[in-house]
């Protein structure tokens, strides 16, 4: 038996995601190489910008989901840096 669940502002869907061990670099062998943690990155930027794009309506994005970003290697803790770092909100619906 699968879950279904309507992913609405007053029920909002979570993601969370893990990266860690990002240290070598991936591309085609003879290629042009680039570092994990680039790739990575280019993905999870690609990812919520669509679901930013999902979310906006003419009003405004609306709040349908939660993200978290999660880092582990040397250590484990929220992977979001720059103006990012340490927040944490909650909005009243």
């Amino acid at each position: 038996m699968s879950y279904t669940a309507e992913i609405n502002r007053q029920n909002p869907g979570c993601f969370v995601f893990s990266i860690g061990s990002l240290r070598v670099n991936v591309g085609p062998l003879g290629g042009t190489q680039k570092a994990k943690a680039d790739a990575v990155a280019d993905a999870m930027n690609r990812l919520l910008s669509n679901l930013v794009v999902q979310c906006s309506k003419n009003e405004g994005v609306r709040d349908y989901f939660y993200v978290s970003v999660l880092g582990y290697g040397a250590q484990f803790g929220p992977a979001l840096s720059g103006a990012l770092a340490g927040l944490a909100q909650l909005r009243s619906r």
